[in-house]
Order: structure tokens, then sequence, then C-alpha cells
């Protein structure tokens, strides 16, 4: 979430790491053989690498660097919480890959306060957007491919932290199997042989104080 010092404190210092204790290990996630890695704010990694050409810049020395390890590239998948008219045209000239979510906050009508006077949404109309979230998404960004992702839950008054977020109420089995429907609905219909077509992406699945 803080993100680096600049292009070559990534290059030197973060990467040689994740490419040793990560990326070649044989647990971590790959689509052949690339794996993929997420940026959680990349609107903060663009500011700190130089703004779109010298993310577009690092991230190929990035993909060069994994190749010299033994890989066959890296695959680096921006975070978008909803469609963005300024953040999403900006995903291809910064070379990202793809996008993706985290905890897409989609507006919803059906909020309350509880006993606690902790707000919180209803986790049905949440995830009842997801799909019209994904695709408007998918529209602001162009010809860089959008993944799906479902949330299961998101509640941190485990943490304490709910009075600054509040949480999504009554998360219910039979919901979250509609959504991933939908989302699998939406890979399995791109091109077949496209290296995004069986991705989507759970979010807060191990998440203790937020899943």
């Amino acid at each position: 979430g803080r993100g680096v010092k600049d292009a070559a404190d990534l290059l030197d210092n973060v990467l040689p790491f994740w490419i040793e204790n990560y990326f070649t290990h044989p647990s971590y996630t790959k689509v052949d053989n690339m794996p993929l890695l997420f940026v959680y704010l990349p609107k903060t990694l663009m500011a700190q690498l130089g703004g779109a050409e010298g993310t577009r810049l690092t991230l190929d020395l990035m993909r060069e660097r994994c190749r010299a390890a033994g890989l066959a590239g890296l695959r680096v998948i921006a975070c978008m919480r909803g469609p963005s008219e300024e953040l999403g045209p900006e995903m291809g000239a910064c070379g990202f890959d793809a996008v993706t979510g985290y905890m897409l906050r989609p507006e919803v009508e059906n909020t309350g306060v509880d006993p606690d006077g902790i707000e919180y949404r209803d986790y049905a109309e949440v995830v009842g957007r997801y799909k019209e979230t994904w695709e408007a998404r998918d529209r602001s960004t162009g010809s860089v491919p959008d993944i799906p992702n479902v949330v299961m839950g998101w509640d941190t008054r485990p943490w304490g932290r709910a009075r600054r977020g509040g949480y999504i109420a009554d998360p219910k089995a039979e919901i979250f199997a509609r959504a991933c429907r939908e989302a699998k609905a939406l890979v399995d219909a791109k091109p077949v042989g496209r290296w995004d077509r069986k991705l989507v992406v759970f979010d807060n699945w191990t998440e203790f104080g937020e899943g």
C-alpha cells in the first residue's frame, strides 16, 4: 500500500526478493509460466515510477528480469474499484496487462445503521450490482482486459475498524454463488486462447478482519 521509493527501489530491492521467494516458488500462481502480480494502488505506483511512461518502462524491465530468472515473463494487474474516466485510459499507457478489483463499492440504496451505530450495506444489493460494475470498468480501460472479482462479504468489525467504513451485512451463499456464475459467464465469453480467459479474483477470502 505504501509503494516504493522509485523505479530503482522496485527493480533492485523489491523485485529480486519477489523473484527469489515468490515468483519462482512452485505454489505461486502463474499463467503460461508468467507470475501474476496485483498492484493494489496503481495510481500511487504510477506517481512513484514517473507517470505513465516511467511505469511502462519499469514494468517492461521487470518482465525482462523475470525472463532472465527462467520465467516466461510477468503479468501485472492493476486494481480498480470501478470504472474511472481518469484512471481507466491510463492502464494501457502504463503497460498493465489487465485490471481487476478489490472490494468494489457500487452505489446502493439499501443501507442502514445497526444497534451499535455502525453503517452497513446489504450484501445482496452490493453483489447484485457487481456485473454492471465489471462491464463499466472494462469499457473504461479500452483494450486492457478486465478480470471479474467477486466478494464473499466485507466486515472489519473483528479488527475494530468498522466505524471508519461500515460493513456488508447478511452475506448468503446462494447470492455469492449467483455472482460466481455471472463472473464465469463473462470469462467464458472471452475469445478462446486469451491468457485471462479462465481467471476470476475472489477478494477478502482469507482476511480475518474483512472476509
